[in-house]
């Protein structure tokens, strides 16, 4: 695992995990990743998460997660931290 200031690949995939009390992100985001991980030639995955979701992150799940980025001062509403993408990618 990578984090994203060391590193700067030029294609892959990104989602943010942060789950809430009713949605497991982070197993969505490794359910996503599994899928481009055999359908895909180009197939780098990143996600990020906030503090309370990175607990959950599994040695299964660093298999497939490429980069595992923290959430800058993430937000409540998930949704709310969509404008720190260009920030985090690695890609």
């Amino acid at each position: 695992m990578r984090d994203s200031a060391s590193f700067k690949d030029q294609q892959g995939f990104f989602s943010f995990a942060q789950n809430t009390d009713t949605i497991n992100y982070l197993e969505l985001a490794y359910a996503q990743a599994l899928s481009i991980k055999q359908t895909q030639k180009i197939n780098k995955y990143a996600v990020a998460v906030d503090s309370a979701t990175k607990e959950l992150i599994t040695d299964e799940h660093l298999k497939v997660f490429v980069y595992v980025i923290d959430i800058v001062d993430p937000s409540t509403h998930a949704m709310s931290n969509e404008w720190q993408v260009w920030q985090l990618t690695p890609f």
